[in-house]
């Protein structure tokens, strides 16, 4: 009988959060790995991997930025993909390797130097084994939001008044909440007042929060209408907004 609250819990938690019990914030990618053998190299293997991994988090995080339209300066980025490079299992949720094997590179470079080296200092690169690995990873998007968002906080931060009209239903409200909240650029939102018909937010952005308009719209398509504010602000309007709720 003990058993029958938990599931009535759980059972309320699913029904009235759906948004939270089913996020799906992540990315799929794949990636490969080679390192060349050598006798100085005793674990070519776990090398090529940890290659790999680091490889599928920066792609993944290549995508990111170009979704969110985040720009990032060389400062910034060296100390993304350093963290990366430091920590890129932080980022992964799962991995699984498609295929791995040694093998053996025989086809010289495509260029040739302007001026031929003397052969006798070149030594032979016909032949030459690596050990490839490849993957296919699920990257945790959230983790890399916290990351960029962490990294991009010292170029200053601006706030934007985000005014949703004609959304009454309070699990489309938190649907919409979890959608802004997934923006790389809003690093944190408050609430400034509530009204039936009528919400008043207040985003902390990243920078200046250029496009970050044109993000919204993209990341609610075909559910709500986004259109730019009079003083920094944004309005987002369910379908079939009444004028006299504007």
């Amino acid at each position: 009988m003990k058993k029958y609250p938990l599931l009535i819990a759980y059972v309320f938690f699913v029904l009235v959060y759906p948004a939270f019990a089913y996020a799906e914030d992540w990315a799929a990618v794949q990636a490969e790995g080679s390192v060349q053998r050598s006798e100085e190299k005793t674990d070519v293997k776990k090398e090529a991997l940890e290659q790999a991994l680091r490889k599928a988090v920066s792609t993944a995080l290549a995508s990111l930025l170009k979704k969110e339209a985040i720009s990032v300066n060389p400062v910034q980025n060296e100390s993304i993909e350093s963290e990366i490079y430091a920590n890129p299992r932080n980022f992964i949720l799962n991995y699984r390797i498609v295929s791995d094997g040694w093998i053996t590179h025989m086809a010289a470079p495509n260029t040739a130097p302007a001026t031929a080296p003397d052969p006798a200092m070149m030594p032979n690169q016909a032949g030459v084994e690596y050990y490839h690995v490849w993957i296919e990873a699920n990257i945790d998007s959230a983790q890399l939001r916290n990351l960029v968002g962490r990294m991009t906080q010292g170029g200053g931060a601006s706030f934007v008044k985000i005014i949703i009209l004609g959304v009454t239903d309070y699990r489309a409200f938190k649907g919409l909440l979890a959608s802004l909240e997934g923006i790389a650029a809003i690093n944190d939102i408050s609430y400034d007042s509530f009204y039936r018909g009528k919400i008043v937010l207040t985003a902390k952005i990243n920078g200046s929060g250029r496009n970050l308009t044109e993000r919204i719209a993209k990341e609610v398509a075909g559910k709500y209408a986004v259109a730019p504010g009079g003083q920094e602000s944004i309005v987002i309007k369910a379908a079939s907004v009444p004028a006299s709720e504007e």
